[in-house]
């Protein structure tokens, strides 16, 4: 065989193994792509449901406060 056949041959197998490397790096981010989007959608979630309960408490401080008045109008109206 001549020496430029085994050369190619060679480079070949180095272009091989190439792309297997690069195939192996591209699955890897794409898995970890794919955690990034599931921990995103969590923290969504977890957002959303932060948000809700904020809501609920400034709901229930606005009760109190109406309570808190109603209940000075009392008063002032006894005295």
């Amino acid at each position: 065989m001549s020496t430029r056949y085994l050369s190619a041959v060679r480079f070949l197998g180095t272009s091989v193994r190439s792309l297997g490397t690069s195939v192996r790096s591209l699955g890897t981010s794409v898995r970890s792509l794919g955690t990034s989007v599931r921990s995103l959608g969590t923290s969504v979630r977890s957002l959303g449901t932060s948000v809700r309960s904020l809501g609920t408490s400034v709901r229930s401080l606005g009760t109190s406060v109406r309570s808190l008045g109603t209940s000075v109008r009392s008063v002032y109206l006894l005295t």
